[in-house]
Protein backbone atom coordinates (compact mmCIF):
# COMPACT_ATOMS: atom_id res chain seq x y z
CA UNK A 1 0.00 0.00 0.00
CA UNK A 2 1.26 3.63 -0.91
CA UNK A 3 2.32 5.21 2.35
CA UNK A 4 0.87 8.69 3.39
CA UNK A 5 3.45 10.81 5.05
CA UNK A 6 2.52 12.28 8.40
CA UNK A 7 5.19 14.62 10.72
CA UNK A 8 6.62 12.60 12.86
CA UNK A 9 5.96 13.56 16.46
CA UNK A 10 9.29 13.64 18.64
CA UNK A 11 8.50 10.88 21.38
CA UNK A 12 9.28 13.13 24.77
CA UNK A 13 6.21 15.16 24.34
CA UNK A 14 3.89 12.85 22.95
CA UNK A 15 4.65 10.32 25.76
CA UNK A 16 4.54 13.40 28.32
CA UNK A 17 0.64 13.90 27.45
CA UNK A 18 0.05 10.11 27.45
CA UNK A 19 -1.90 7.94 29.76
CA UNK A 20 0.03 4.30 30.07
CA UNK A 21 -2.61 2.63 32.26
CA UNK A 22 -3.22 -0.52 29.91
CA UNK A 23 0.36 -0.80 28.43
CA UNK A 24 1.02 -3.57 30.70
CA UNK A 25 -1.71 -5.70 29.08
CA UNK A 26 -1.04 -5.20 25.92
CA UNK A 27 2.56 -5.86 26.27
CA UNK A 28 1.99 -9.24 28.12
CA UNK A 29 -0.46 -10.59 25.79
CA UNK A 30 1.71 -13.73 23.80
CA UNK A 31 0.20 -12.79 19.87
CA UNK A 32 0.74 -15.75 17.98
CA UNK A 33 -1.55 -14.41 14.70
CA UNK A 34 0.17 -11.63 13.39
CA UNK A 35 3.52 -10.71 11.99
CA UNK A 36 4.35 -7.16 10.04
CA UNK A 37 3.80 -9.30 6.74
CA UNK A 38 0.66 -10.50 7.95
CA UNK A 39 -1.06 -7.85 9.40
CA UNK A 40 -2.20 -4.21 8.87
CA UNK A 41 -3.71 -1.43 10.68
CA UNK A 42 -4.30 1.37 8.86
CA UNK A 43 -5.46 4.75 10.19
CA UNK A 44 -6.90 7.74 8.45
CA UNK A 45 -6.76 11.02 11.67
CA UNK A 46 -9.18 14.07 11.42
CA UNK A 47 -8.65 16.87 9.06
CA UNK A 48 -6.80 18.56 12.22
CA UNK A 49 -4.46 15.54 12.47
CA UNK A 50 -2.24 14.97 15.23
CA UNK A 51 -0.31 17.59 17.32
CA UNK A 52 -3.07 18.66 19.32
CA UNK A 53 -1.66 17.52 22.63
CA UNK A 54 -4.42 15.46 23.41
CA UNK A 55 -7.11 13.15 21.38
CA UNK A 56 -5.43 12.45 17.87
CA UNK A 57 -1.97 11.72 20.14
CA UNK A 58 -3.48 9.52 22.42
CA UNK A 59 -4.23 7.17 19.60
CA UNK A 60 -1.39 7.61 17.62
CA UNK A 61 0.35 6.76 21.09
CA UNK A 62 -1.34 3.88 21.81
CA UNK A 63 -1.30 2.17 18.21
CA UNK A 64 2.83 2.77 18.30
CA UNK A 65 2.75 0.76 21.97
CA UNK A 66 0.20 -1.72 20.03
CA UNK A 67 2.57 -2.23 17.63
CA UNK A 68 5.54 -2.97 19.34
CA UNK A 69 3.53 -5.60 21.46
CA UNK A 70 1.31 -6.78 19.21
CA UNK A 71 3.63 -7.01 15.91
CA UNK A 72 1.38 -5.54 13.00
CA UNK A 73 2.16 -3.11 10.05
CA UNK A 74 0.79 0.41 11.03
CA UNK A 75 0.63 2.74 7.99
CA UNK A 76 -1.09 6.20 9.23
CA UNK A 77 -2.66 8.79 7.08
CA UNK A 78 -3.44 12.75 7.52
CA UNK A 79 -6.14 13.84 5.03
CA UNK A 80 -6.37 17.63 4.32
CA UNK A 81 -10.04 17.41 2.82
CA UNK A 82 -12.79 15.10 2.62
CA UNK A 83 -11.63 14.25 -1.11
CA UNK A 84 -7.73 13.42 0.18
CA UNK A 85 -10.06 11.06 2.59
CA UNK A 86 -12.20 9.22 -0.03
CA UNK A 87 -8.57 8.72 -1.45
CA UNK A 88 -7.08 6.88 1.57
CA UNK A 89 -9.96 4.70 2.00
CA UNK A 90 -10.83 3.80 -1.85
CA UNK A 91 -6.36 2.59 -1.81
CA UNK A 92 -7.10 0.37 1.34
CA UNK A 93 -9.82 -1.19 -0.22
CA UNK A 94 -8.82 -1.37 -3.48
CA UNK A 95 -5.44 -3.23 -2.52
CA UNK A 96 -7.35 -5.70 -0.31
CA UNK A 97 -6.72 -8.58 -3.04
CA UNK A 98 -3.10 -7.40 -4.15
CA UNK A 99 -1.20 -6.68 -1.06
CA UNK A 100 -0.16 -9.53 0.96
CA UNK A 101 -2.17 -9.01 4.04
CA UNK A 102 -4.18 -11.50 5.44
CA UNK A 103 -5.67 -9.56 8.35
CA UNK A 104 -6.44 -5.81 7.68
CA UNK A 105 -7.74 -3.12 9.81
CA UNK A 106 -8.98 0.11 8.72
CA UNK A 107 -9.69 2.89 11.64
CA UNK A 108 -11.07 6.16 11.19
CA UNK A 109 -10.20 8.55 14.47
CA UNK A 110 -13.66 10.39 14.16
CA UNK A 111 -16.55 10.23 12.45
CA UNK A 112 -15.76 13.69 10.38
CA UNK A 113 -15.51 11.20 7.09
CA UNK A 114 -18.79 8.89 7.97
CA UNK A 115 -20.67 10.67 5.09
CA UNK A 116 -18.18 8.92 2.60
CA UNK A 117 -19.67 5.73 2.76
CA UNK A 118 -23.45 6.36 0.95
CA UNK A 119 -21.17 6.82 -2.35
CA UNK A 120 -19.22 3.48 -1.73
CA UNK A 121 -21.38 0.51 -1.04
CA UNK A 122 -18.44 -1.78 -1.53
CA UNK A 123 -16.62 -0.35 1.50
CA UNK A 124 -18.21 -3.07 3.75
CA UNK A 125 -15.98 -6.29 6.26
CA UNK A 126 -15.21 -8.76 5.17
CA UNK A 127 -12.93 -11.89 6.30
CA UNK A 128 -10.13 -10.02 6.06
CA UNK A 129 -10.88 -6.46 5.99
CA UNK A 130 -12.13 -5.21 9.74
CA UNK A 131 -13.24 -1.07 9.97
CA UNK A 132 -13.15 0.58 13.29
CA UNK A 133 -14.52 4.21 13.82
CA UNK A 134 -14.31 5.86 16.90
CA UNK A 135 -17.27 7.93 17.35
CA UNK A 136 -21.00 7.11 17.39
CA UNK A 137 -22.90 4.46 15.77
CA UNK A 138 -24.16 4.93 11.96
CA UNK A 139 -25.85 2.22 11.07
CA UNK A 140 -25.94 2.84 7.41
CA UNK A 141 -21.92 1.78 7.75
CA UNK A 142 -20.75 -1.81 8.29
CA UNK A 143 -17.92 -1.51 11.19
CA UNK A 144 -17.17 -1.29 14.62
CA UNK A 145 -18.00 1.52 16.21
CA UNK A 146 -16.26 2.93 19.69
CA UNK A 147 -16.77 5.48 21.63
CA UNK A 148 -16.16 6.88 24.83
CA UNK A 149 -18.89 9.72 26.43
CA UNK A 150 -17.20 12.73 28.07
CA UNK A 151 -20.98 14.22 29.60
CA UNK A 152 -20.28 12.57 32.47
CA UNK A 153 -16.86 14.07 33.51
CA UNK A 154 -17.61 17.30 31.91
CA UNK A 155 -20.80 17.61 34.00
CA UNK A 156 -18.84 16.92 37.45
CA UNK A 157 -16.25 19.72 35.86
CA UNK A 158 -19.32 22.12 35.45
CA UNK A 159 -20.27 21.07 38.92
CA UNK A 160 -16.97 21.82 40.81
CA UNK A 161 -16.33 25.32 39.19
CA UNK A 162 -19.01 26.40 40.03
CA UNK A 163 -18.46 24.76 43.68
CA UNK A 164 -15.12 26.54 43.73
CA UNK A 165 -16.88 30.09 43.56
CA UNK A 166 -16.04 30.56 40.08
CA UNK A 167 -19.12 32.46 39.07
CA UNK A 168 -18.40 33.81 35.79
CA UNK A 169 -17.89 30.69 32.81
CA UNK A 170 -17.13 30.81 29.08
CA UNK A 171 -17.87 27.48 27.19
CA UNK A 172 -15.80 27.85 23.93
CA UNK A 173 -16.75 24.87 21.33
CA UNK A 174 -15.35 23.43 17.94
CA UNK A 175 -18.61 23.56 16.13
CA UNK A 176 -22.54 22.80 17.09
CA UNK A 177 -22.30 19.27 15.00
CA UNK A 178 -19.95 17.22 16.22
CA UNK A 179 -21.81 14.74 19.12
CA UNK A 180 -18.28 14.60 21.24
CA UNK A 181 -18.29 18.04 21.42
CA UNK A 182 -21.84 18.39 22.15
CA UNK A 183 -21.99 16.10 25.02
CA UNK A 184 -19.00 17.90 26.26
CA UNK A 185 -20.67 21.37 26.04
CA UNK A 186 -24.36 20.03 27.69
CA UNK A 187 -22.15 18.38 30.81
CA UNK A 188 -20.50 21.13 31.37
CA UNK A 189 -23.39 23.52 31.36
CA UNK A 190 -25.85 21.13 33.17
CA UNK A 191 -23.22 20.52 35.88
CA UNK A 192 -22.77 24.55 36.16
CA UNK A 193 -26.52 25.05 36.49
CA UNK A 194 -26.92 22.21 38.66
CA UNK A 195 -24.24 23.96 41.46
CA UNK A 196 -26.57 27.31 41.45
CA UNK A 197 -24.74 29.16 37.94
CA UNK A 198 -26.44 31.48 35.88
CA UNK A 199 -25.08 30.59 31.72
CA UNK A 200 -26.47 32.58 28.94
CA UNK A 201 -26.12 30.23 26.45
CA UNK A 202 -26.45 32.95 23.68
CA UNK A 203 -23.23 34.99 25.28
CA UNK A 204 -21.64 32.58 27.39
CA UNK A 205 -21.39 29.55 24.49
CA UNK A 206 -19.02 30.56 21.53
CA UNK A 207 -18.95 28.10 18.44
CA UNK A 208 -15.28 28.44 16.09
CA UNK A 209 -17.22 26.79 13.29
CA UNK A 210 -20.63 25.55 11.93
CA UNK A 211 -20.02 21.82 11.23
CA UNK A 212 -19.07 18.58 11.77
CA UNK A 213 -15.26 19.09 11.71
CA UNK A 214 -14.40 22.96 12.08
CA UNK A 215 -13.14 24.40 14.95
CA UNK A 216 -10.46 21.97 15.36
CA UNK A 217 -7.51 24.27 14.39
CA UNK A 218 -7.71 27.72 14.94
CA UNK A 219 -5.20 29.74 15.19
CA UNK A 220 -3.75 31.95 18.54
CA UNK A 221 -4.53 35.12 16.40
CA UNK A 222 -8.29 33.76 16.67
CA UNK A 223 -8.68 34.38 20.59
CA UNK A 224 -6.44 37.66 20.70
CA UNK A 225 -9.73 38.77 18.38
CA UNK A 226 -12.31 36.94 20.36
CA UNK A 227 -11.37 37.45 23.40
CA UNK A 228 -9.23 40.25 23.92
CA UNK A 229 -12.23 42.15 24.92
CA UNK A 230 -14.38 39.08 27.01
CA UNK A 231 -12.27 37.54 29.13
CA UNK A 232 -11.99 40.96 31.82
CA UNK A 233 -15.54 39.37 33.05
CA UNK A 234 -14.58 35.64 32.85
CA UNK A 235 -13.17 33.58 35.66
CA UNK A 236 -13.36 30.15 33.97
CA UNK A 237 -13.35 28.86 30.35
CA UNK A 238 -14.88 25.48 29.70
CA UNK A 239 -12.67 24.18 26.43
CA UNK A 240 -14.24 22.02 23.68
CA UNK A 241 -12.38 22.52 20.59
CA UNK A 242 -10.02 19.72 20.11
CA UNK A 243 -6.60 20.58 18.63
CA UNK A 244 -7.70 24.50 18.99
CA UNK A 245 -7.59 23.80 22.63
CA UNK A 246 -3.48 23.94 22.67
CA UNK A 247 -3.68 27.53 21.24
CA UNK A 248 -6.21 28.46 23.78
CA UNK A 249 -3.70 26.98 26.50
CA UNK A 250 -0.82 29.47 25.12
CA UNK A 251 -3.18 32.34 24.82
CA UNK A 252 -4.42 32.06 28.30
CA UNK A 253 -0.30 31.44 29.39
CA UNK A 254 0.33 35.13 28.09
CA UNK A 255 -2.12 36.33 29.68
CA UNK A 256 -2.08 34.72 32.94
CA UNK A 257 -0.54 36.99 35.41
CA UNK A 258 -2.77 40.09 34.29
CA UNK A 259 -6.19 38.20 34.27
CA UNK A 260 -5.37 35.26 36.14
CA UNK A 261 -8.45 33.31 34.57
CA UNK A 262 -8.68 29.41 34.83
CA UNK A 263 -9.65 26.59 32.55
CA UNK A 264 -9.00 22.89 32.31
CA UNK A 265 -7.26 20.38 29.85
CA UNK A 266 -8.97 17.67 27.71
CA UNK A 267 -8.33 14.67 26.87
CA UNK A 268 -5.25 14.10 28.29
CA UNK A 269 -3.26 15.50 31.28
CA UNK A 270 -2.27 19.01 30.09
CA UNK A 271 -1.19 20.98 33.25
CA UNK A 272 2.25 21.44 31.64
CA UNK A 273 0.44 23.76 28.91
CA UNK A 274 -0.04 26.30 31.23
CA UNK A 275 -0.65 27.31 35.08
CA UNK A 276 -3.74 28.39 34.38
CA UNK A 277 -4.88 24.82 33.83
CA UNK A 278 -6.70 23.41 37.25
CA UNK A 279 -7.21 19.82 35.93
CA UNK A 280 -7.66 17.57 32.91
CA UNK A 281 -10.69 15.74 32.16
CA UNK A 282 -9.05 12.43 30.31
CA UNK A 283 -10.28 11.11 27.15
CA UNK A 284 -7.54 7.55 27.41
CA UNK A 285 -7.94 6.97 24.08
CA UNK A 286 -4.74 4.98 24.31
CA UNK A 287 -5.90 2.60 26.31
CA UNK A 288 -9.28 2.46 23.86
CA UNK A 289 -7.21 1.36 21.23
CA UNK A 290 -4.74 -0.84 22.48
CA UNK A 291 -7.48 -2.96 23.82
CA UNK A 292 -9.45 -3.00 20.21
CA UNK A 293 -6.01 -3.86 18.25
CA UNK A 294 -5.30 -6.23 21.07
CA UNK A 295 -8.54 -8.45 20.41
CA UNK A 296 -8.42 -7.58 16.73
CA UNK A 297 -4.52 -8.96 16.35
CA UNK A 298 -5.40 -11.96 18.70
CA UNK A 299 -8.64 -12.97 17.14
CA UNK A 300 -11.06 -12.41 20.25
CA UNK A 301 -14.51 -11.64 19.70
CA UNK A 302 -14.86 -8.04 19.05
CA UNK A 303 -18.00 -6.08 20.24
CA UNK A 304 -19.68 -4.48 17.17
CA UNK A 305 -20.71 -1.46 19.48
CA UNK A 306 -18.32 -0.13 22.74
CA UNK A 307 -19.51 2.52 24.43
CA UNK A 308 -17.92 4.27 27.72
CA UNK A 309 -18.98 6.20 30.22
CA UNK A 310 -17.52 7.99 33.10
CA UNK A 311 -17.63 5.26 35.19
CA UNK A 312 -15.26 3.31 33.12
CA UNK A 313 -11.55 2.86 33.20
CA UNK A 314 -11.60 5.21 29.69
CA UNK A 315 -12.71 8.72 31.72
CA UNK A 316 -11.03 10.20 34.20
CA UNK A 317 -10.08 13.66 36.23
CA UNK A 318 -6.79 14.77 37.10
CA UNK A 319 -6.14 17.63 39.72
CA UNK A 320 -3.19 19.82 38.46
CA UNK A 321 -0.17 20.61 40.82
CA UNK A 322 -1.16 23.59 43.04
CA UNK A 323 -5.05 22.79 43.06
CA UNK A 324 -4.99 19.81 45.58
CA UNK A 325 -7.73 21.72 47.53
CA UNK A 326 -10.04 21.31 44.58
CA UNK A 327 -9.72 17.29 45.22
CA UNK A 328 -12.43 16.90 47.95
CA UNK A 329 -14.63 19.24 45.64
CA UNK A 330 -14.54 16.85 42.94
CA UNK A 331 -15.26 13.69 45.10
CA UNK A 332 -18.45 15.31 46.88
CA UNK A 333 -20.41 15.03 42.99
CA UNK A 334 -18.78 11.88 41.42
CA UNK A 335 -21.95 9.70 42.48
CA UNK A 336 -24.27 12.73 40.92
CA UNK A 337 -22.10 13.16 37.91
CA UNK A 338 -22.29 9.31 37.14
CA UNK A 339 -26.08 9.47 37.70
CA UNK A 340 -26.85 12.35 35.61
CA UNK A 341 -24.86 10.82 32.41
CA UNK A 342 -26.63 7.57 32.53
CA UNK A 343 -29.95 10.03 32.54
CA UNK A 344 -28.72 12.20 29.66
CA UNK A 345 -27.60 8.93 27.44
CA UNK A 346 -31.35 7.34 28.18
CA UNK A 347 -32.90 10.72 26.57
CA UNK A 348 -30.53 11.00 23.71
Amino acid sequence: MKKALITILTSLWIIGICSCSNYESVVSSKNEGCTPEDCLVYTLYSQAGIGDFGYQDLIYYGLNLAKESLNFSLENAHPVSKESAENYIKVFFDETDTDTYNKRLLILTSGEFDSLFASHPEWKQNLKNTILILGPRDNSIDAHFWDISLYGASYLAGRTVKDMGLDSALVLAANPKTPAIQDAVNGFIDGYKKSGGLFDIQKKLLYLGDLDGEGFNSQMSYFYTALDTTLSDETFIFPAMGGSNLNLYRFMREIQDSIGILSCGMDANQEHISRGIAFSIEKKMDSLIMDFTEKWATGDSLKQDFFAAFDSKYVGITISRGYENWAMHFKKFEGEASEAEQAYLEDK
